[in-house]
C-alpha cells in the first residue's frame, strides 16, 4: 500500500537506484541474440552462430530462433567461445610447427611465450582498430566472412568476462565493461536501458560524493556475488 505515499522517501523508496548485474546479463544475453541468432541472413552460415547451436543442441534449434531461455543462450555463448579459443589455439600451434595443440603443450612454452601468443591471436582474429572503415570498403576489398566470425567472437569475449567478473565481484573491471555494452544495448534498440546506464555511470563518477560512490561499488558487488553464492559477503 505504499502507492498512496506522496513521495518516494515516504514510500520507501530508494534513494539510489543500482542497477542489477544479473538483469545485466540477461539483456547481455537477448542483445547478442538479436545479433547473432535472430537475422534470418546469418541462419544459413556455416560460420555463425547458428552453426554451432546446430552441433551443442540439435533439437533445440527452433526454439533458439524463437524464443530461447537465458540458461540455453549463457551455456551456448560459453561453449561457442571456448570451441573458437581452442581452434585459434590450434591455428596458431600449426603456425610454429606444431601437429596438434598436445604438441605444442607437451614443448613446455614459457609463461611469457603463451601471453605473447595470446596477445597475437587477439591482434589477429579479433576486430582491430580500423575495424570500422575496413567495413566501408568495397565487399571484394575485405573478408567480410571473416569480419563476422571475429565481431561474433568479441561479443561472446565481453559477455564471458562479464560473467566471469560478476563471479569474482570485480566491481571495478565490470564498471569499464558498461560502455562497451551501453554500445551494444543501443545499436540494438534499447535505448531506455542504455540511457539509464548511461546516467548511471554519470552520477557515479561526476555527481555522487565520494561515501555514496563507495556505498554504490559496495552494493555492485554484493549484487554480483549473491547471485552466484546465494550470500552476501561478511
Amino acid at each position: 500500500m505504499r502507492t498512496i505515499e506522496s513521495s518516494a522517501k515516504n514510500s520507501l523508496g530508494f534513494a539510489v537506484v543500482v542497477p542489477g548485474l544479473f538483469h545485466l546479463k540477461i539483456v547481455a544475453t537477448d542483445a547478442f541474440w538479436r545479433t547473432h541468432v535472430q537475422p534470418r541472413e546469418g541462419h544459413g552460415d556455416p560460420n555463425g552462430f547458428c552453426e554451432y547451436i546446430r552441433h551443442l543442441r540439435p533439437k533445440e534449434t527452433g526454439k533458439f530462433l524463437s524464443s530461447p531461455g537465458f540458461q540455453h543462450l549463457h551455456d551456448s555463448i560459453h561453449h561457442a567461445t571456448w570451441i573458437d579459443v581452442l581452434d585459434c589455439w590450434r591455428l596458431e600451434a600449426y603456425s610454429l610447427r606444431f601437429g596438434s595443440r598436445a604438441a605444442y603443450a607437451e614443448s613446455k612454452p614459457s609463461w611469457d611465450s603463451l601471453v605473447e601468443l595470446s596477445e597475437v591471436m587477439v591482434r589477429k582474429y579479433l576486430p582491430g582498430k580500423d575495424f570500422d572503415e575496413r567495413r566501408e570498403d568495397e565487399e571484394t576489398d575485405h573478408d567480410m566472412v571473416f569480419e563476422n566470425t571475429a565481431l561474433c567472437k568479441q561479443h561472446c569475449l565481453l559477455y564471458l568476462e562479464l560473467s566471469h567478473l560478476m563471479n569474482h565481484g570485480d566491481v571495478g573491471q565490470i564498471l569499464r565493461l558498461l560502455p562497451y555494452w551501453i554500445a551494444i544495448f543501443k545499436s540494438m534498440g534499447k535505448s531506455k536501458y542504455s540511457a539509464h546506464m548511461i546516467r548511471f555511470m554519470t552520477d557515479l563518477d561526476h555527481v555522487y560524493p565520494p561515501w555514496l560512490r563507495y556505498v554504490c561499488y559496495f552494493d555492485i558487488k554484493c549484487l554480483a556475488e549473491y547471485r552466484f553464492q546465494k550470500s552476501y559477503p561478511k
